[in-house]
């Protein structure tokens, strides 16, 4: 179904309703091939920025860490070199309209699972920018660095954020992920990642609701 958003907007142009018919850009994942299960490749739609030590590996289901909770399973490993790659979604593309997201500026969560196998420590950093129409960095959040020392990892944790209240002028949302291990091991020992979301609200929810969970 449509998710028709509780925008409350003194007028709203009739192409907003045809772009939430056309596009349906509100309530769903933006976000492409977080799993790595992409019939047009492990990597489709992803930039890689960095792909050090033996580069990015997917995973039809992680190795060296307990099941993603969630129903896929397929996940993103690094190795032991940084690993960095990007994914820019269009948010005007997508159906959302510019009058939408410089009056309203509707909340636009981001999240994702990261996870260290149990035998190795790992460093991982999610970076969101929200960019203009020149892809300039108008807001942004990142983690910096988690580091999950030796023999403590295997459990999966997400990271979440909410943008509220940024700039006028945002087009773009640049979703960007990086990880290795920290003990410079061959293979594919260093951070997993899977399941990212970026989703643009329908509705205002509660602030206070940026945070990290454990899985």
């Amino acid at each position: 179904g449509k998710v028709i958003p509780s925008f409350k907007l003194e007028e709203l142009p009739p192409r907003f309703y045809q772009r939430i018919y056309i596009g349906n850009p509100y309530g769903r994942n933006l976000l492409r091939n977080g799993h790595g299960d992409s019939p047009k490749g492990a990597f489709a739609f992803w930039r890689l920025i960095e792909n050090g030590g033996d580069g990015w590996k997917y995973e039809e289901a992680p190795k060296g860490a307990d099941p993603l909770p969630l129903e896929k399973q397929g996940c993103f490993a690094t190795s032991y070199g940084v690993c960095t790659k990007q994914q820019v979604i269009n948010l005007v593309g997508e159906g959302v309209l510019p009058v939408i997201l410089d009056n309203y500026k509707p909340e636009i969560e981001v999240s994702e699972w990261h996870a260290a196998r149990f035998d190795c420590g790992c460093e991982y950093r999610l970076t969101v920018s929200l960019l203009d129409d020149k892809r300039r960095v108008l807001h942004e959040y990142s983690t910096d660095a988690i580091v999950t020392e030796q023999w403590l990892g295997r459990e999966w944790s997400q990271v979440t954020h909410v943008f509220r209240d940024y700039p006028a002028g945002v087009r773009f949302v640049q979703f960007q992920h990086s990880g290795t291990d920290t003990q410079f091991w061959a293979g594919h020992y260093g951070s997993k990642m899977a399941g990212g979301v970026v989703r643009v609200r329908g509705q205002k929810q509660a602030a206070g609701d940026t945070e990290t969970a454990s899985a």
